[in-house]
Formats: C-alpha cells, sequence, structure tokens
C-alpha cells in the first residue's frame, strides 16, 4: 500500500532534498509543501504569477525571519505547527524542524543547530535541548534520521538520550547521482578545495577548513611540481594574503552550484582537510565526479566519508577538534572565540607533514589517483551513497511504522 509523506521543509536547502522527495522509494507518494522562503517546481508560471509569488515569497521570509528571532530570543527551538488540510491528506510529516501535528512526523538532521536556526549557543541552554528531547521521544516522533554516525552519535549525547529510546535514531545517509568527468589532454594535476563564510567570522571557516594547511601544502610542493594547479574557493585572512601570490591558484570567494559542479569535472585531487564540520556533503559530490580525497581524521564524519587507501587518505593531525557548539565537552573551549583562537594559533606539524607526504603520492601516481576516484565513485553509484540503498533503508523504515 502507497503512503504519502508530506515534505515540510522550512528554508532552502541542499540539492540533496531534492533528489530526497524527488525520487522516494516505489511506495511513498512524496508531496511537497511549498513553505516560508522554499523554492517552487512548478514548470509553467506567467510573469504576472511570478511577480504576485516573488512578492509573497518576500514576505513570508520576513515572517520567517520575525518567526526566528523569537524563538531565538526566548531561547526556544524552531517549532512548526502543521494545521489539518482538507486539500491534502497524507500518512506522515517529513520536516527538518520539529513540528506539532496530530500526524506522525520524521524529523531529518544533519546537525543539531538546524533546529535551532544555526544559533548554536542555544545549544547551551538546558530548556532548549529538553524540548527537543521531549519532541523526539514522543510517540508522534516515529524515527530522527541523521546524516550521519557521527551526527547521530553527538545528538543522543548532547540530549542525552536514554538506550532504551536510541532505537529512533537512525543513519541515512544523503545520496546523490554519479557524475562524468570532463576528458582532459593535459599533463595538469588539478588541485580543488572549497570553504565557505562562517556567519560571525569569515576567518573562521579558513582556519576550521584547513585553508591554511592546503596553501602551505600547495606552496612547498608547486616548488617542485611545475604542473600543479589550484583552484581555492573561500575567504583568505589578511595575515596569509601572500599566498594569493602562488602561481597558478584561482581564487573564489564564492561559486555558484553551476560553477562548481564544472570545476569538479575538471579536478584531479580533491582536498579537504577539515578540522571539524557539520557532515561535509561535498565529500560526496567529489566522489560522484570520481575525484579521490585528501582529508585529516577528525573527530566528526571525514574518517566516516573516506576510507582510507580505498577512496583517498585520512591523515592524522597533532590534535582532534570538536564542533565549537558541542565544544563545552571539553573543558579548555569555553566559548566561540576561544575555541576560533585555537584553530588560528594551532601549529599542525604533523598534519602538514602528513597531508604533503599523501598528496605528492597522488601527484606522480595517476594511476592511484584513478583507482581510488573509481572507488569513490561505486560508493555513490552502487553503495551507500547512492538513491538505490537509501530508498531501500527508507522503504524499510515507512513500512515499519505504525
Amino acid at each position: 500500500m502507497n503512503k504519502k509523506v508530506l515534505y515540510f521543509i522550512y528554508k532552502d536547502r541542499h540539492p540533496a532534498f531534492r533528489l530526497l522527495y524527488e525520487k522516494p522509494p516505489i511506495n511513498i507518494k512524496n508531496i511537497f509543501k511549498e513553505n516560508i522562503n522554499d523554492i517552487s517546481f512548478e514548470s509553467k508560471t506567467s510573469e504576472n504569477q511570478f511577480s504576485k509569488r516573488s512578492s509573497l515569497k518576500n514576505l513570508k521570509i520576513t515572517i520567517k525571519n520575525l518567526f526566528s528571532g523569537l524563538f531565538n530570543l526566548l531561547k526556544l527551538p524552531i517549532i512548526i505547527p502543521v494545521l489539518p488540510s482538507r486539500r491534502i491528506s497524507y500518512d506522515y510529516i517529513f520536516s527538518d524542524k520539529l513540528v506539532v501535528s496530530k500526524k506522525p512526523f520524521i524529523c531529518y538532521v544533519d546537525y543539531i543547530g538546524n533546529l535551532v536556526n544555526w544559533n548554536d549557543l542555544l545549544l547551551k541552554s538546558t530548556l532548549c535541548l529538553s524540548i527537543i528531547k521531549k519532541f523526539f521521544l514522543s510517540k508522534r516522533c516515529k524515527y530522527v534520521f541523521n546524516w550521519s554516525k557521527s551526527a547521530k552519535n553527538q545528538l543522543i549525547q548532547v540530549l542525552n538520550i536514554p538506550k532504551s529510546k536510541q532505537h529512533k535514531f537512525k543513519t541515512i545517509y544523503p545520496s546523490i547521482e554519479g557524475k562524468v568527468k570532463s576528458v582532459r589532454n593535459d599533463n595538469l594535476v588539478r588541485l580543488l578545495f572549497i570553504s565557505s563564510v562562517a556567519k560571525f567570522d569569515k576567518n573562521f571557516n579558513f582556519y576550521m577548513k584547513g585553508g591554511k594547511l592546503v596553501l602551505q601544502s600547495y606552496e612547498k610542493l608547486k616548488s617542485k611540481y611545475n604542473n600543479l594547479q589550484l583552484t581555492y574557493i573561500g575567504y583568505i585572512p589578511e595575515e596569509y594574503k601572500h599566498f594569493e601570490q602562488l602561481p597558478d591558484v584561482d581564487f573564489y570567494p564564492r561559486v555558484s552550484y553551476a560553477h562548481l559542479m564544472e570545476l569538479y569535472s575538471n579536478t584531479d585531487i580533491f582536498l579537504f582537510p577539515t578540522y571539524a564540520d557539520v557532515f561535509g556533503f561535498t565529500f560526496i559530490e567529489a566522489m560522484a565526479y570520481g575525484l579521490p580525497i585528501i582529508c585529516i581524521n577528525n573527530n566528526s564524519t571525514a574518517p566516516e566519508l573516506v576510507i582510507d587507501n580505498k577512496t583517498g587518505f585520512v591523515v592524522e593531525t597533532s590534535q582532534k577538534f570538536l564542533y565549537f557548539p558541542l565544544s563545552k565537552y571539553c573543558p579548555d573551549w569555553i566559548s566561540k572565540m576561544r575555541y576560533y583562537d585555537n584553530l588560528r594559533n594551532y601549529d599542525d606539524s604533523r598534519g602538514l607533514n602528513n597531508f604533503i607526504e599523501k598528496l605528492e603520492l597522488l601527484i606522480v601516481n595517476k594511476e592511484l589517483r584513478e583507482e581510488l576516484g573509481r572507488n569513490g565513485r561505486e560508493r555513490v553509484v552502487n553503495g551507500i551513497f547512492s538513491l538505490e540503498y537509501r530508498n531501500k533503508k527508507l522503504f524499510n523504515l515507512f513500512n515499519n511504522s505504525n
């Protein structure tokens, strides 16, 4: 018997969410609820309709911001009421936020901070955490899907979920379709690094995502291998602006999603030595294009997503970091800024040497690059990051939810 699932996504999300509701298991019919700040999937829209829809969307965004601000002020997680509808019939609600409804719901959590609109300081609120826990342990919450085992374990730890209830927390990796790389006839070895701009400090992700490590490694190896080329996406602090003078480096503060896909297609090695992260969807995107990956053995998802010596290299560093909202479990890190100072002043000589060693190995060995890349792409096409694998897990869970 087919089951209907109402998708109630609170804001624009990663393209992985599009695949989640566009290509569901065979017995699941997805209903997309166009919500605050969401995109429309209707293919035909007149200019007049578009104008009205844009105005309405702006109003909804304003309401959403006021709504989020109120919950932040009250130090509460975002809670969305889903009212009954005569026009829409469904069996479950699938949401990335906490839901109040008479229908059972399933929460999809890439990271606990998403439940508080990324205001991570709220995770230090006992009241906020207790409300999240109460929702998850309620009868109406059938499952809590996590993007990774690391995220699931962190969520269970932060909320102090009893063992008798931990069965509700499931790991379902995001899926992506396999991509085809561009064919090149040059002898260049193209490297790609992707960071982003953190909300509270543009320098923060330079250190957390490993930008410093990447540029130091490139500087060292470029003097030895003239055919190296690097594409660097992200911000560089003033104290490291001299790296912008390195030869054969393309620097971009940000790129569009289409441009990013083009860059993946023309890359040979993907570099992502993030010291701490929520998930790292770029790992899966890189594997979809058959790219070998070099990352570091951190306390988040890198060693879970990248198989050392099979889909890339997971190098050891001098110290492991927790993602900063969870740093309260480490008594030496009290606040974001102290955490930031730890990263900025961190001298990872061990990690740098190991990173350079593995990168050089891939630079000189094209066959190894291609082998590791093929292995990674296989995990996307037929493995745990494939649509088939994800839908099989969803099929079993939806049919066992009573």
